[in-house]
């Protein structure tokens, strides 16, 4: 977790899947201060773990209860020169709370894998996305 002084930032996330019939969706985020799309992700909060923090997030930035599905895969890079670390999982949307925009959050968008995959502005997001749906580039 980052704080003053920290070395390392720690975050957890999801990619994030809602099947309606045979059509399968995937949530992406837009970041209304940075205008880029990403998936839901945040930073730990003091004694959280990576599937608690992840699911906590998904739920405040989509408004969607999700669980765990399957496998997990890292992230890792400089934000600002610090190093961060993100510990993606995958998901199924269990429940819709119903999407809430903030100040952070703006829109959320339930898309196809292309179209997801597309849509995504950071490279080690597609391939957290990649990594867990089994989508090639």
């Amino acid at each position: 977790m980052k704080d003053s002084g920290a070395e390392l930032i720690l975050a957890a996330g999801g990619v994030v899947r809602r099947t309606s019939g045979a059509i399968q969706r995937y949530a992406v985020v837009h970041k209304a201060r940075y205008d880029t799309w990403g998936l839901p992700k945040g930073k730990l909060s003091a004694g959280e773990g990576w599937a608690g923090a992840a699911l906590r997030e998904v739920a405040e930035e989509t408004g969607t209860i999700a669980e765990i599905t399957g496998p997990r895969t890292i992230s890792s890079y400089f934000l600002d020169g610090v190093p961060k670390v993100v510990v993606w999982f995958a998901m199924r949307a269990v429940d819709d709370a119903g999407f809430r925009p903030s100040r952070e959050i703006d829109a959320v968008d339930w898309l196809t894998e292309r179209e997801a995959l597309d849509r995504l502005t950071h490279a080690t997001e597609r391939q957290a996305f990649q990594d867990l749906t089994g989508r090639p580039a």
